[in-house]
């Protein structure tokens, strides 16, 4: 019996060509979406759980009402599983901060090797008892107790090392530190919330620490300082809500405040708080975060995108397959006739459909190890079916496919084989009104759904667009951005910037300690003592710094040589600071800057600029203090502004004038407003990905549409012919068998319309600064809809009014 069913399968899909390969495309084209979206999905979902006992592992987080951050105590996590018999272990990291909270670059070398590297970490010894990193040389539990030794990733002994075993060779930092490699780990997952090529033990650092304070830790390795990433794995059966619930007592047994701090940190709801690993990538937007974290409501996005555009697929089967009812009545009458079961001719039809749907899944697979090499690129994720996710995920879209061969062919098995034997044969059989309407909703189901996808992907690039070209307060074209992290510039930087000005090409030469964009370290100010004191982020800068990026200084006077007391004791904030101290004339003020360089000091407001941004426009400007910079150690970095005209022949002159003071050190560079478009990265992606779906979306519907509009032609075959005899015209034919489809589209705008609005508006909450939604791509999607639809079945209804009325007349 199965193999009748087969062989009458094949033989009926054979017959209905143009329906089958309409249904094969719609089908695989739904499949390669969801395929592609669900590999996007579950990289997504799978950071940070390949640790074992991932479950138990938790991120120790500062929380309050203003300012929440990742960042806690050093000797937090080895204090909690000494005193608090739920943690099971702790562990601290951080990366090797530079001036102002920025990653440096260091200089490695090996024999005659020596590259530039900005992926360089440090953490307790305990690090691989916490995140047990896979050990391709050296002892994990001894790798990070030794003075000097360092742990590399098995990609960063090869760049050095070549062949040669790594443990034990020895790589010169900064030319003057030595570190024994002592251990050697596979490559960090790319699907875990943080990175590194090198780590060093705390061991290391604590001693280099001692040695420069006189045998004293300094503040950054003790109670004092928030400066740290801080992790805990618990014990089995842990209720984290209760440990979390115990902290906010232990911690006064080492950290001495007073009771009028203790009622301040209670009135702003300061409180520590665990967080679980497995929800920093999607679920986790701090400032200072270890690296760029995804967003959980991407994900949700991109799933009902997947299922949406599934869906229009398999509503194409229903339609196409149900239009065809008078074609197959026929054939199930004679059946039942000559004694096939209901349960048989059930059977039969789902047959068809999972036929048709091993052959869409087919053409999938195809087409996704044709287009992978492009979604990569799309998404900047190593994505493979195959090796990625293993086995499991390939079955779990085989399984899938079965589903949709079922969920397609189920309504239209039950519909055909519904009727009755008798009527058929007689002759009497036709489509019923519910389900012609089952069709017409379909199709609005179809539409709505194109329309939805095209009016958001319009807002998404409307957003992208308003952030691009809103004034972020600063001019960021033409300006190079140089690390200087060189001993041999820092220490000559006036030199080295009074030789770079030299060229008639450079207009203005800065060093700043940060840069827009990028991390900004913050510490509190205060007006008057009783006043709340404001976290705000701060900068140092040279006297040129406004010049350079033209930022406008709304009051009072930006730093200049002339002022010779310009220096720890002299200020400019942002317009946003001087709003949070409240203050109505603050040139001249006196505040109080709690500094982690040179400590607290207070000082006077000598000016006050325009608000600019340092972060993305996803975030309020923040408030910001700005300093001049006393120490040359304090320009992390060289911003150099230069005409547009021969901007090749410039950047040879400033990496010249590099090698004149630094010969040693590689030359770096980038521009400063390309750097601040990756900011937008995200959303740039999310844009581009939209828009393939939206037109994979319509051309899947349109699909349908197209044969749905074939189908109403051929049964108006004889009608037509009957028309164009008694002198109807063609454009009347094309009006009676489009006009139909045009109402189906409109009110499928009127129900996608304000869907897209309410998902819109919701989507740019996440957003301070945002573009007004643009009602003229609601308009824009609607023609656009209209036009694809109306070009498809105005082709069919052209074909059908053409034809000769005396082979109309002969049908059947």
């Amino acid at each position: 019996m199965l193999q009748n069913y087969f062989i009458t399968a094949i033989r009926n899909l054979i017959r209905s060509r143009g329906f089958t390969i309409i249904n094969v495309v719609g089908l695989a084209v739904g499949l390669t979406t969801c395929i592609f979206i669900a590999l996007w999905i579950t990289d997504e979902m799978s950071y940070d759980k390949s640790y074992p006992n991932s479950e138990r592992l938790y991120r120790i987080v500062y929380k309050s009402n203003t300012n929440s951050q990742p960042r806690t105590p050093h000797p937090m996590p080895l204090a909690m599983a000494k005193d608090f018999p739920e943690v099971e272990n702790g562990v601290s990291i951080s990366p090797i901060w530079g001036v102002g909270l920025t990653r440096p670059e260091f200089r490695v070398e090996y024999l005659d090797r020596k590259f530039m590297e900005r992926e360089v970490m440090s953490a307790d010894s305990t690090f691989f008892q916490v995140f047990p990193f896979e050990f391709v040389d050296g002892d994990p539990k001894n790798a990070l107790k030794i003075p000097l030794g360092i742990v590399i990733t098995e990609s960063t002994a090869r760049k050095y090392f070549g062949k040669e075993v790594a443990l034990g060779k020895t790589l010169k930092f900064e030319g003057e530190i030595n570190f024994t490699v002592t251990g050697v780990i596979k490559d960090i997952p790319h699907n875990t919330h943080f990175s590194f090529d090198f780590l060093i033990s705390y061991i290391t650092l604590k001693l280099r620490d001692r040695a420069e304070h006189k045998g004293v830790l300094s503040d950054y390795y003790t109670w004092n300082d928030f400066g740290h990433y801080n992790y805990i794995l618990l014990s089995p059966g842990t209720d984290p809500k209760k440990v979390e619930a115990k902290i906010a007592d232990w911690i006064w047994n080492y950290v001495k405040i007073s009771e009028e701090d203790k009622a301040a940190i209670a009135k702003n709801n300061i409180r520590l708080v665990l967080q679980p690993v497995r929800d920093i990538h999607l679920r986790s937007n701090l400032i200072w975060e270890l690296g760029s974290n995804g967003n959980i409501g991407y994900v949700y996005a991109f799933a009902i995108t997947a299922l949406l555009v599934l869906l229009i697929a398999i509503f194409n089967y229903m339609n196409l397959a149900t239009a065809r009812s008078e074609k197959r009545a026929r054939e199930v009458g004679v059946r039942k006739a000559i004694g096939a079961k209901r349960g048989q001719l059930i059977g039969q039809f789902l047959n068809e459909s999972f036929l048709m749907t091993i052959v869409a899944f087919a053409l999938s697979l195809f087409l996704l190890e044709l287009l992978m090499p492009l979604f990569r690129n799309l998404t900047g994720k190593d994505l493979n079916l195959y090796s990625s996710h293993g086995y499991l995920f390939f079955f779990g879209i085989v399984i899938a496919a079965i589903v949709v061969g079922f969920v397609s062919g189920s309504y239209p098995s039950f519909f055909l084989t519904s009727f009755k034997p008798i009527e058929v044969l007689k002759g009497k059989i036709q489509s019923s009104s519910s389900n012609i309407n089952l069709r017409k909703v379909l199709v609005v189901f179809q539409f709505s759904i194109s329309i939805f996808l095209i009016i958001c992907a319009l807002g998404i690039f409307n957003q992208i667009q308003y952030l691009r070209n809103k004034d972020i307060g600063f001019k960021g074209q033409q300006i190079i951005v140089i690390p200087t992290r060189s001993d041999a510039i820092v220490n000559h930087f006036n030199s080295y910037k009074s030789t770079l000005k030299k060229s008639s090409s450079i207009i203005d030469v800065s060093g700043v300690s940060n840069i827009p964009g990028g991390s900004f370290n913050t510490n509190s100010i205060w007006w008057k003592d009783n006043d709340p004191r404001v976290n705000t982020h701060e900068i140092w800068v040279d006297d040129d710094f406004f010049k350079t990026l033209q930022i406008d200084v709304a009051q009072g006077r930006g730093f200049s040589q002339d002022f010779p007391g310009d220096s720890l004791g002299s200020f400019i904030v942002n317009e946003t600071a001087v709003k949070r101290m409240n203050m109505t004339d603050p040139i001249g003020q006196e505040i109080t800057w709690e500094g982690d360089y040179p400590g607290t000091i207070h000082g006077r407001i000598v000016g006050v600029v325009k608000d600019f941004s340092v972060r993305s426009l996803r975030d309020i400007v923040p408030p910001l203090i700005i300093q001049k910079a006393v120490k040359n150690w304090q320009y992390a970095y060289t911003l150099v502004r230069v005409k547009p005209e021969n901007i090749k022949q410039t950047i040879k002159y400033i990496e010249s004038v590099w090698k004149q003071f630094d010969g040693q050190s590689i030359f770096r560079y980038s521009f400063l407003d390309k750097d601040f478009e990756k900011l937008y990265e995200s959303e740039n992606r999310m844009s581009s990905i939209f828009w393939i779906f939206a037109a994979l979306a319509i051309f899947v519907a349109c699909l349908g549409l197209f044969g749905l509009a074939a189908f109403v032609a051929e049964q108006k075959t004889k009608e037509i012919g009957i028309r164009k005899v008694h002198g109807a015209t063609t454009r009347s034919i094309i009006y009676m068998l489009t006009r139909n489809f045009g109402v189906l589209i409109l009110i499928s705008n009127v129900i996608a319309w304000p869907l897209a609005y309410i998902v819109l508006k919701n989507w740019l909450q996440s957003y301070a600064f945002k573009a007004d939604i643009n009602y003229f791509y609601f308009l824009l999607a609607t023609l656009l809809t209209i036009g694809v639809g109306a070009f498809t079945t105005i082709y069919q209804s052209i074909r059908a009014a053409r034809q000769n009325p005396v082979e109309s007349l002969k049908y059947e």
